[in-house]
């Protein structure tokens, strides 16, 4: 039986986002601590040093945005507001928030930063 994937969008199962990762804490027999996946990838990727999402588009060759309207090509505006919530600048938005915000490219599950990653 083949079954089609799910189209790709930004969001993360709650799986991911709560289940993937239980440690007991040892306080008591109740006591759980949840690691987010998410979370997890961002503190990577900041502990190896892994570029920011500006940073790797510019990699990319995509233009490098010098205010989060400059990601309107890319990123949807009700996204961008979300970024602009969370993030003082543009140039601090993390590789795999970013990334997962883009809009896939044509054909594509992912948008034009990853995809290029994944050349």
């Amino acid at each position: 039986l083949l079954i089609n994937s799910e189209k790709g969008d930004r969001h993360i199962t709650g799986d991911l986002l709560h289940k993937l990762f239980e440690i007991n804490s040892g306080v008591g027999p109740n006591e759980t601590k949840r690691l987010s996946l998410p979370s997890i990838n961002i503190n990577r990727a900041r502990e190896l040093g892994v570029p920011d999402y500006n940073t790797a588009r510019e990699f990319c060759n995509l233009t490098k945005a010098r205010d989060f309207d400059d990601l309107s090509g890319e990123i949807r505006p009700e996204i961008i507001n979300l970024l602009k919530q969370y993030y003082k600048s543009v140039d601090c938005i993390d590789l795999f928030t970013g990334g997962l915000s883009e809009t896939p490219v044509p054909g594509g599950v992912v948008g034009p930063t990853f995809a290029c990653k994944i050349k």
